[in-house]
């Protein structure tokens, strides 16, 4: 093998690893939203679904997940103002 298809192959397996990589942060980023939601910070599980999505676009459950977020975070609010 060539020093050119060395390194051709060298970085497309480095792409694949940081792809790999980049899946595997967006989905702790999606679990760590997941129990921010269930403990009541909306506003905080949005910004780690946010990441998530940033991380892994085509993830369709994280981008459920961020717009679920949105939505608590705006009916919270909403009864903020409501309630005295």
């Amino acid at each position: 093998m060539n020093s050119k298809t060395h390194l051709t192959t060298s970085l497309a397996a480095l792409f694949v690893a940081a792809r790999v990589f980049a899946a595997g942060d967006a989905t702790a980023l999606s679990q760590q939203g997941w129990q921010l939601l269930q403990s009541g910070k909306p506003a905080e599980a949005v910004a780690k679904f946010k990441e998530a999505v940033k991380l892994a676009p085509k993830d369709a459950t994280a981008k459920k997940m961020l717009e679920a977020a949105k939505a608590k975070q705006l009916s919270e609010g909403l009864r903020q103002t409501i309630e005295p």
